[in-house]
C-alpha cells in the first residue's frame, strides 16, 4: 500500500503543478497587449477585440509557409516577432511556460496516471 500512496502523491503533485502552470499562462495571455476588452453591445460582460500575439505568430507562420514552402517553425516565428516588438512579453513568456515547465509537468502527470493504472490492474488481478 505504501507504493500506491507514493504514486497517488506523485500524481496529485503533478496534477496541481499542471493546473498552476495553466492558470499562470491564462493570466499572462489575459494581459496580452494586442487585445483589449470592450463592453459587450448586449450590455452583458465584455468582448475581447484584437488578436493575441500567439495567434498573429501562427497566422504569420502559415503565410510564410504558403509563400516560401516548409522549413519554418512556430517558435522561430514567435522569437522574430518578439525581437521586432510585434509580440508582447506576456505572450512570449506564456509560450516559454508552455514548451518548458508545462510540457515537463504534463509528461510527469501522464507517467503518474499510467503508473496508477498499472497498480490498479495488479490489484484487480490479486482479487481474482
Amino acid at each position: 500500500m505504501d507504493k500506491f500512496k507514493k504514486v497517488i502523491q506523485r500524481y496529485e503533485t503533478a496534477r496541481q503543478l499542471v493546473s498552476t502552470l495553466k492558470e499562470k499562462r491564462r493570466l499572462l495571455i489575459a494581459e496580452c497587449e494586442s487585445t483589449n476588452l470592450i463592453p459587450c453591445p448586449s450590455g452583458y460582460g465584455e468582448v475581447e477585440t484584437g488578436k493575441l500575439c500567439l495567434t498573429s505568430a501562427f497566422n504569420e507562420l502559415m503565410e510564410t509557409i504558403e509563400e516560401n514552402g516548409p522549413g519554418y517553425d512556430y517558435e522561430e516565428t514567435l522569437q522574430i516577432m518578439h525581437a521586432e516588438n510585434r509580440c508582447c512579453d506576456h505572450c512570449y513568456e506564456s509560450y516559454g511556460i508552455k514548451i518548458g515547465p508545462l510540457a515537463e509537468a504534463r509528461k510527469e502527470f501522464g507517467n503518474a496516471k499510467r503508473q496508477i493504472s498499472r497498480i490498479g490492474k495488479e490489484l484487480i488481478k490479486l482479487e481474482h
